[in-house]
């Protein structure tokens, strides 16, 4: 709810409804800081910084006026403007709101010069921050030692589960101390999220190896830092993700330029890992043929527990595609893939007709994928035609099969794909049990038999006239 005369009028009255609110240079009104300072519903505040604090009187009473709140749940503080401007310290004047507000669980810090006198004052307020669940600091500009300090402020915040730390320069000493917030024996992380953070090797195995220790991450994201090879990467999953210990259930790799030998080494971690559900590894070009092909092997694993894979901008073309669906052939837990190509072919479309359904015969069509429900992609080149007689018929099939692979009883989905492809009540069909061993003919009647319940037409005559089968 962005700041006017109404909303202030219902702000000073306590009226609930106003639970966020944002603020910038333009939107000040005089007496708004007092009744920030005495608000009991205000949930959320953004506060933009544009002009420096002193030149705008009304800025230092919201400032002021939120020292003494303590309703607000979650505070963003965004600075555009030069911090060597500000003739206020802001984190030391907000010192009280940090201190004794202990309704605050998210706090979220963006363009903040960490080179600045003004940022001295933010490790101490955030060591005052015991209660904080989430920190998120994104943009952080200068080449300091901001980052570390930050880390070790953290330490104080005994309940913090996520830490996002976006857009912002990070080196080695850095990444240690990083992992010393992760190694903490009471740590209770759930999510981290990197993006953009030019790390390199040495500081990607130092997180790598105190996200190995943890036993409560269950995501992590660390995205566009391309190392100059694929030692991390391979090095993350033969430690993280190839070890009976790992937690995981999310992982985001997405824009890290993982190569063949990456890939290879995340679908060999893969292949026995029991935890990881989703797996992004989108924007990572340099993937070719042969990467996906040992990749893909981890797919064809039985008790693999991988449910969402994204490849989206990988340059996967034809052949790495109808790769990766054969793979998914035998494969019963994969449930979504997004992916984009070129252009989507006619064996492209046979493939995954086939995989999702292969009307071969009965038992190709039972031991077809009856999990893959939803396929995502899109095609690169807009003069591509897909309205071709093959490729509609093709594409209905497949669409069909994904419908029917949404149920989650897959016996059901198998005898469905069946009845309509093998017995579509016509008497020639008859034929197909011709050769079947006959003390197997009862069983495989009473299976095409079954209702949606799982019962047959005899359980339901047993069931309506008990009286005469006593």
């Amino acid at each position: 709810m962005e700041l006017n005369e109404e909303t202030l009028r219902r702000l000073e009255r306590n009226n609930p409804g106003v639970a966020h609110l944002r603020i910038d240079d333009s939107q000040v009104f005089e007496g708004v800081g007092r009744a920030i300072s005495g608000n009991i519903y205000l949930f959320k505040l953004d506060i933009v910084f544009s002009s420096p604090l002193g030149e705008n009187p009304f800025l230092d009473e919201v400032c002021r006026g939120l020292a003494l709140n303590r309703s607000v749940q979650w505070l963003t503080l965004t600075i555009n403007v030069n911090w060597n401007c500000f003739k206020v310290d802001i984190f030391h004047m907000l010192s009280p709101f940090f201190e004794r507000n202990h309704k605050l669980f998210v706090l979220e810090i963006k363009k903040l010069d960490v080179c600045s006198p003004q940022f001295r004052s933010l490790p101490s307020a955030l060591k005052k921050c015991k209660n904080l669940e989430c920190a998120r600091f994104d943009e952080l500009r200068g080449h300091g030692e901001g980052a570390s300090l930050i880390f070790d402020a953290l330490q104080n915040a005994h309940k913090l589960s996520a830490l996002y730390y976006l857009n912002s320069p990070i080196d080695n000493y850095d990444c240690m101390k990083l992992a010393s917030l992760l190694y903490r024996p009471d740590s209770q992380m759930v999510e981290l999220v990197m993006e953009n953070n030019d790390l390199d090797e040495d500081g990607m195995a130092a997180i790598s190896q105190a996200i190995r220790t943890s036993t409560s991450l269950m995501k992590v994201q660390c995205s566009w830092n391309e190392c100059q090879t694929d030692e991390p990467w391979c090095y993350f999953s033969s430690i993280v993700l190839g070890t009976r210990f790992c937690d995981l259930d999310i992982v985001v790799l997405s824009g890290n330029n993982i190569g063949d030998e990456g890939v290879t080494c995340l679908g060999n971690a893969l292949a026995i890992n029991k935890s990881v559900e989703v797996l992004d590894i989108s924007s990572n070009a340099s993937i070719t043929i042969a990467g996906w092909i040992a990749f893909s092997k981890c797919l064809r694993r039985s008790h693999s527990v991988l449910r969402n894979l994204d490849i989206t901008d990988c340059g996967v073309d034809e052949e790495s595609v109808v790769t990766i669906a054969r793979a998914l052939r035998g494969n019963e837990c994969l449930e979504k893939l997004t992916f984009d190509v070129d252009d989507f072919t006619v064996r492209m479309w046979t493939m995954f007709s086939d995989v999702l359904c292969d009307k071969s015969s009965i038992k190709n069509t039972y031991m077809s994928n009856h999990t893959l429900s939803d396929l995502k992609f899109s095609i690169l080149n807009e003069d591509v035609v897909l309205d071709t007689p093959l490729i509609l018929g093709k594409a209905f099939d497949v669409r069909m099969s994904l419908l029917m692979n949404v149920y989650d009883d897959k016996s059901q989905v198998a005898r469905r794909k069946i009845l309509k492809h093998h017995f579509p009540d016509r008497e020639d069909n008859i034929g197909l049990f011709a050769h079947m061993p006959q003390q197997l003919l009862p069983f495989v009647m009473g299976w095409i038999g079954l209702d949606d319940l799982g019962y047959t037409l005899m359980y339901k005559l047993v069931r309506g006239l008990p009286e005469n089968y006593n």
